[in-house]
């Protein structure tokens, strides 16, 4: 469902994870994506029957790319 979204799954991003760690981080992004998509539309109904809902936390989108870059800046400071 994730790697559909964005290309690639979110344990690509984690070195060093099993088999089984890593579909538990798939599995854990699955279903915060289910939550926030169910939210957007509880939110995007409110708003077409004109109630008011709690502001987003933030409109803009956060590339993933952050973390792969984290973890080798990280892994040379360690010397890795």
């Amino acid at each position: 469902m994730v790697a559909k979204e964005f290309g690639r799954r979110p344990s690509d991003y984690l070195r060093g994870l099993g088999a089984y760690e890593a579909f538990c981080v798939d599995e854990l992004c699955a279903h915060v994506l289910m939550q926030l998509r169910e939210k957007a539309m509880k939110d995007a109904e409110a708003r077409s029957k004109g109630q008011v809902r709690e502001a987003p936390v933030s409109n803009k989108s956060v590339p993933l790319e952050w973390l792969e870059e984290w973890q080798n800046k990280h892994e040379r400071a360690r010397g890795k």
